[in-house]
């Protein structure tokens, strides 16, 4: 049974029939002014719930509410205001998993095809087993982006044989989801290589294969514009035991603190990381956010690492 995002059920409910009914702009601001939001600027708000639906923006009102009552003195203005972070948090998130992702595609290319040749993934004695091996080939076979890239088009069109392209050109078509499930198939000294090429201070393994993992989750949040800010994670991010940063941080293992985290260690060693000074800008912008809703420290101004 689909459950709408965030939520939980526990034991049995008694169901009943979905009557709520459909409202216009209007109906919904004079439901907001009847739970006690203030909406001094008509227009505005009307402007706001004709762009962004009241059901996406709901989320964000559950953090000033009681019982569906918002507390006194809150305005239309702070939900927004809360959702304009969220949005602009995902976007800096968003950004910085793809400058890891394409990081990480490049490091997988550099040690598995020059160690095992261009189509390293037809030789089964480069997976853990031979299940590794037939998921990928799997993945690869189902790409359908792999007809439409212009390149790879080219290839297909010159080439006989093998029958599917260099790892390098098929690489470029894969989600970081496939590309996390690739790594995790492969031995553990090859995976160990690839996390030392990524992020030389800070690999241990096999916490770097469930980094990826959880980041690709938070990427496809990103994406389709889920709400981020104070969301715990049902995947949570494995503790590393010999990265004594995660303790003197006070890191967590399922909010979005950690995920920050996290990111920063893996572009610790990338030419185009400036993750944590652009976090930092963020905060100022939005500074009546309470950032310890995430998991940040109160004092938070930067990561110790």
């Amino acid at each position: 049974m689909l459950k709408p995002a965030g939520l939980s059920y526990r034991g049995k409910m008694e169901k009943i029939t979905y009557n709520k009914p459909a409202l216009n702009v209007d109906k919904q601001i004079e439901l907001l002014k009847s739970r006690n939001l203030i909406i001094s600027d008509i227009d505005y708000a009307k402007t706001i719930l004709s762009n962004i639906t009241y059901y996406r923006l709901s989320s964000y009102m559950k953090n000033f509410q009681r019982n569906d009552k918002f507390y006194d003195d809150i305005s239309f203005e702070d939900i927004v205001y809360l959702y304009n972070f969220d949005k602009d948090l995902k976007s800096l998130i968003f950004e910085n998993i793809r400058i890891i992702e394409v990081a990480l595609r490049t490091k997988i290319c550099l040690q598995m095809c020059t160690n095992y040749g261009s189509h390293w993934f037809y030789d089964k004695k480069n997976f853990k087993n031979e299940e590794a091996y037939n998921k990928t080939i799997e993945i690869f076979n189902n790409e359908k982006e792999l007809s439409k890239d212009t390149f790879i088009k080219y290839y297909f069109e010159k080439y006989s044989s093998p029958k599917l392209p260099p790892f390098w050109m098929i690489t470029e078509v894969l989600s970081l989801g496939d590309l996390s499930k690739i790594l995790s198939r492969l031995h553990s000294n090859d995976i160990k290589e690839i996390s030392k090429a990524l992020t030389p201070k800070f690999y241990t393994l096999p916490v770097i294969v469930n980094w990826i993992h959880v980041l690709a989750n938070i990427r496809n949040f990103c994406a389709h514009h889920s709400r981020l800010w104070n969301r715990q994670l049902k995947i949570k991010l494995s503790k590393p035991q010999k990265i004594k940063q995660w303790e003197q941080n006070f890191v967590g293992i399922d909010n979005i603190y950690a995920v920050c985290f996290v990111i920063n260690l893996l572009l610790d060693n990338n030419p185009y990381n400036d993750f944590q000074y652009k976090l930092k800008q963020l905060f100022e912008k939005y500074h009546h956010i309470d950032i310890t809703k995430m998991g940040f420290p109160k004092s938070w101004t930067n990561f110790s690492i």
